[in-house]
């Protein structure tokens, strides 16, 4: 299915034809590879993302990373409450919420470098960034905030919550494997 654009504000583009998210239409057409960059980024794992005007304060980044099964939405009341201290960024994985047509990732790795890539694809790439992370989210925030370390970006901070952390050893072994009376009695 191809779209027709019929409006644009720059890096936005309104396409008409489009009825889902998987469908192949050039959402970004005439703009160049390193702003389609930014933009996939900013639609994808941003779908709440607010783009201020240009200013001379830098606000950080709250990257939020919502729990598995989580949504970005979620962290929708963040982006108003604390407008005036930070650009909140509730991030949205593959196959949830506003990506629901895409198909999930069962690879962490591969999802916080794919995290990590649209953080640093994001304008302004010297903004300072905090990162957020609850449960898998919080697994998640570790690996990305370590690739975004390893790769020079402003990091400001870390916060986690929801597990352990990754050094500590799981209290309870994995039920996943556990015989069926096993799994009964640690339940």
């Amino acid at each position: 299915m191809t779209g027709k654009v019929v409006g644009t504000d720059g890096m936005n583009a309104l396409v008409m034809g489009c009825t889902e998210m998987t469908d192949r239409c050039d959402v970004f057409p005439g703009i160049p590879n390193y702003e389609r960059a930014h933009a996939v980024a900013k639609h994808a794992y941003f779908p709440f993302a607010e783009w201020p005007a240009a200013s001379n304060s830098v606000r950080p980044r709250i990257i939020c990373l919502p729990w598995a099964g989580g949504v970005a939405s979620a962290y929708r009341p963040w982006i108003h409450a604390l407008r005036d201290v930070a650009q909140v960024l509730p991030t949205e994985f593959p196959g949830h919420g506003a990506r629901f047509g895409e198909p999930c990732m069962d690879n962490a790795t591969l999802l916080a470098a794919d995290i990590a890539d649209a953080v640093l694809a994001l304008p302004g790439a010297d903004t300072p960034v905090l990162i957020y992370g609850h449960s898998m989210g919080a697994i998640l925030g570790f690996e990305t905030a370590r690739l975004l370390v390893e790769r020079s970006a402003p990091l400001l901070g870390l916060v986690l919550s929801g597990h352990h952390a990754p050094h500590w050893p799981s209290r309870r072994s994995p039920r996943y494997n556990a015989g069926q009376p096993t799994a009964l009695r640690s339940v």
